[in-house]
């Protein structure tokens, strides 16, 4: 193996023998592996939304060529503030079907534009997961309230012992039947 490489723009185009990028403009590239094309993506950028698209391939069993084989799109809309208000992953097959589970996240502010609610949907009507985040008086995170419209599960993450850098080290997951999870971390500074 190869140690990864970049070009004269920093962007990475090599990361071992068997992986290649390939850049086609300042909003394309391709990506290969052992030389054969496996991803083709191209970025749309404006104010307000960053569209991702992926075009897979794949290698034909019957002629050895590369064929379609699918296609990813990511949507990210951003309102005045440059905050992310919307993300929406479609996907397609190889034979151009559209997946019927789009992913939608709904991404809400309060006053002080601070995040406060993140709604995850397939459709409009297919609810899945609902978190609500509130915050201390200092604006630090205090605790995240999740409810799970598919199974109704419902649970709440506290955190606590925060550092100079306002990262957590200690959580506590109360779940609604009662258990409950400690979750600690140690974060190491390079200062």
């Amino acid at each position: 193996t190869s140690s990864p490489a970049e070009d004269a723009r920093l962007l990475l185009i090599k990361s071992s023998n068997d992986f290649e990028w390939k850049y086609n403009s300042a909003y394309s590239r391709e990506y290969y592996y052992k030389g054969m094309l496996k991803t083709r993506e191209e970025v749309f950028e404006n104010d307000f939304l960053t569209k991702i698209t992926r075009n897979n391939f794949t290698i034909s069993l019957k002629t050895g060529e590369t064929v379609p084989w699918g296609k990813n799109e990511e949507e990210f809309y951003y309102n005045s503030n440059n905050h992310l208000i919307r993300y929406i992953e479609n996907s397609w097959n190889a034979k151009g079907e559209k997946s019927k589970f789009s992913k939608k996240l709904f991404f809400y502010y309060d006053a002080n534009e601070k995040l406060e609610k993140i709604i995850t949907a397939y459709t409009n009507d297919d609810i899945r997961n609902i978190v609500i985040i509130f915050y201390d008086e200092e604006g630090l995170m205090k605790k995240i309230s999740v409810s799970d419209g598919n199974s109704n599960l419902q649970y709440e993450v506290e955190f606590f012992d925060y550092d100079k850098y306002e990262n957590w080290h200690k959580s506590k997951t109360s779940y609604k039947n009662g258990s409950e999870k400690i979750c600690l971390r140690e974060i190491f500074y390079k200062e």
